[in-house]
């Protein structure tokens, strides 16, 4: 009687072991997706965490300019259409922003990219034109390097290294170089001439410019800077060097640092040095009864009689993590040239008048915005209601009965499109309860089917015990 209850005991325990067996191998592919969707969840919460380095949204733009040429007249020639001369000598940009690009330009002499496509342009209207010409297309502007990420990441300018235009042009440019880099991760640009200047107003030895945008961590790291040595203007003023510098520091939640600063070295009026401010040209007393004094106000007066002015203009910054902006003011130049000559041929004169060169010297300007993206929201229609039992779907175009896909298929009233649900599906939630369902289920057929094994086994077992011998 014992030995019968151990062995139902037995059984009892073989019963719950294979149960066991049977509901963990039901849940084992679940198991193992949910697993792997953890792991899955994980390497995409490090590289989220990686990419979170950087803002969720940011854009930054970083120029420097050496000198700018402007000549404009009053009353203006053309109705409605002000500064008809506008160029910088020499011209450095950068440009990157969230979307993963990224532009440098650089050019020794850079009329801006409207007067760089404006051959181009001629052509949307007038193909057969174009079509003459070599290449059918107008040539491209030589001096200016321009790269672009991910399409033409660097590029440079194949310069002739003489002035341009030259011929006693009164306006004249050595070009020196022009290079620019662009990436994902920096862009820079530089560009550098040799000499530039407009005759009898302003000459300088050499000029540079230089931007680069770059990432330090978390941060995005602007940086503008122009250089102007031996400059001269009207022949009585003479600087060794100006330098105009911005810099800058953004990451859109706690960094947001900038500056701006134009340095003014070596400024001198008839040898003697001189301080330039917002109001002009000073020189400081001097215990010699002003006899230095008079000697450069007799030099200033032959500017003004040139019709030439120099001040200086403040610098200007402001700074938050989410948005920063610098620009210095550098010098300003401005010159007044009457012309009354002969009118022109089909003219009548409006060419004559007061023409007001300006001349910027020294500019550098940032200007960036950075902050957390934010996520898109995803919307999610209604689910269509399943077919009600004995219905059919719609007919097909051939009269025929489409084939199921083990989707509900509704129909929508004529002239109208089947509504499609935006974003992404929604998360089936039925599955944890659907999982378990399926473990009770296999425990109680284990269970009920355990102990009618048993009985189709016994005509196989061997007897419970030998016969006694008699």
């Amino acid at each position: 009687m014992l030995r019968s209850q151990y062995r139902l005991a037995l059984h009892a325990v073989a019963a719950v072991l294979i149960a066991g067996v049977a509901v963990v191998a039901t849940g084992a592919g679940a198991g193992a997706t949910t697993v792997a969707q953890s792991a899955h969840g994980k390497a995409q919460s490090a590289h989220g965490h990686a990419a979170a380095k950087r803002p969720g949204s940011y854009g930054g733009d970083a120029t420097a300019g050496s000198i700018q040429f402007r000549v404009d007249r009053s009353p203006l020639p053309i109705p409605a259409v002000t500064d008809p001369f506008h160029v910088w000598v020499p011209y450095a940009e950068t440009s990157i922003d969230s979307s993963g690009g990224s532009e440098g330009i650089a050019s020794t002499v850079y009329p801006g990219q409207d007067a760089i496509g404006g051959p181009n342009l001629i052509c949307e209207f007038e193909p057969p034109f174009c079509a003459g010409l070599p290449g059918g297309a107008p040539p491209g502007y030589p001096d200016w390097a321009h790269a672009q990420y991910p399409a033409h990441p660097d590029d440079s300018a194949q310069l002739s290294q003489k002035e341009f235009p030259g011929n006693g042009a009164p306006l004249g440019v050595t070009p020196n170089q022009a290079t620019a880099h662009a990436d994902r991760n920096v862009v820079q640009a530089n560009a550098l001439t040799a000499g530039a200047g407009l005759a009898g107003v302003v000459t300088v030895k050499s000029a540079s410019s230089f931007s680069k945008q770059s990432f330090a961590g978390s941060a995005l790291v602007l940086d503008a800077e122009s250089v102007l040595k031996g400059v001269d203007i009207g022949g009585q003023l003479h600087i060794n060097e100006i330098r105009s510098v911005t810099t800058g520091t953004i990451d859109g939640s706690k960094v947001g640092a900038a500056t701006a600063n134009t340095t003014v070295s070596g400024a001198t009026v008839a040898g003697q040095p001189v301080t330039i401010d917002s109001t002009g040209i000073h020189v400081g007393n001097k215990g010699d009864n002003g006899l230095l004094k008079k000697t450069l106000n007799s030099a200033l007066q032959k500017l003004a009689s040139q019709g030439i002015t120099v001040k200086s203009l403040t610098d200007t910054k402001t700074a938050k993590p989410r948005k920063i902006a610098a620009e210095t003011g550098g010098l300003l130049l401005t010159w007044t040239q009457t012309v009354g000559g002969p009118t022109l041929p089909k003219v009548g004169g409006i060419e004559n008048g007061d023409y007001v060169v300006t001349v910027s010297m020294g500019g550098a300007g940032i200007n960036a915005f950075a902050g957390p993206g934010s996520p898109v929201p995803s919307f999610s229609l209604p689910s269509s209601p399943p077919l009600s039992a004995g219905s059919q779907a719609a007919p097909t175009a051939s009269g025929g009965v489409p084939p199921s896909t083990g989707q509900a298929q509704t129909t929508t009233p004529t002239g109208q499109q089947p509504a499609v649900a935006g974003g992404t599906s929604p998360k089936n939630v039925a599955l944890p309860t659907d999982l378990t369902n399926k473990r009770l289920k296999t425990l109680a057929l284990v269970l009920l089917g355990y102990p009618l094994l048993m009985l189709i086994a016994a005509p196989f077992r061997a007897p419970s015990r030998l016969p006694r011998g008699g």
